[in-house]
C-alpha cells in the first residue's frame, strides 16, 4: 500500500466524539417525551374543566366568564339542575361508542357512520340547549354592570382565540 492509501487514524476520527452524540439522541428523547405529554394533555377531555362537583365542562367555561360576585348562585343552580344533563351525557357516551363500533366494524357503511355522527351532534345538542338555557337564566338575574363585565370578558376571550388562530 503507498502512503496515500493508508488511512489516518485521525482522519476517521474527525466526526463528533461518542459522547456529543448520546448526548444529542438523548435530548432528542427528551424533546419527544416533552411534546407528547403536551400533546396528550391537550387531547384529553376537558381541557383542563374538571371540576370536583361533576359540573360539564360547558358550565366550567360559563363560570369562568360570569363575574366572581355571581359563581355562588350559578353554580348552585347548575348543580340542582346536574340530572337535565346527566341523560344526555349518556346519551353522548352511548353514541360515541356506536361511533368506534361503526368505525371498527368489517362491513364499514358510510351510512351508519353519518347516522351515530347525526346522533352524537343531536345529543351535544342537547347539553347545550340545557347550558345555554342556564346562561340566560343567570344573566336574567344580573345587573347591567355584571352583564357589561362579562361582555368585556367574552370579548377578551374572542380576541385570544383569534390571535391563536392567526398564530399571534
Amino acid at each position: 500500500m503507498s502512503a496515500e492509501m493508508t488511512p489516518d487514524p485521525v482522519a476517521r476520527r474527525a466526526g463528533c466524539p461518542l459522547w456529543v452524540r448520546v448526548l444529542l439522541i438523548a435530548s432528542l428523547a427528551g424533546n419527544l417525551a416533552v411534546v407528547g405529554l403536551v400533546g396528550g394533555w391537550s387531547m384529553r377531555g376537558g381541557h383542563g374543566y374538571d371540576d370536583p362537583d361533576g359540573l360539564d365542562p360547558r358550565q366550567v367555561r360559563l363560570l369562568r366568564m360570569l363575574p366572581e360576585s355571581r359563581h355562588a348562585e350559578a353554580r348552585a343552580m347548575m348543580l340542582a339542575e346536574r340530572g337535565a344533563l346527566a341523560s344526555h351525557r349518556e346519551r353522548m357516551k352511548a353514541v360515541q361508542a356506536d361511533i368506534v363500533s361503526v368505525l371498527r366494524a368489517p362491513d364499514f357503511s358510510a351510512e351508519q357512520l353519518q347516522a351515530a355522527l347525526d346522533a352524537r351532534r343531536e345529543a351535544s345538542g342537547a347539553v347545550n340547549g340545557v347550558v345555554h338555557a342556564q346562561f340566560v337564566a343567570i344573566v336574567a338575574r344580573m345587573s347591567p354592570d355584571e352583564r357589561a363585565e362579562m361582555a368585556g370578558r367574552l370579548e377578551d376571550l374572542a380576541r385570544r382565540w383569534a390571535a391563536r388562530q392567526h398564530g399571534n
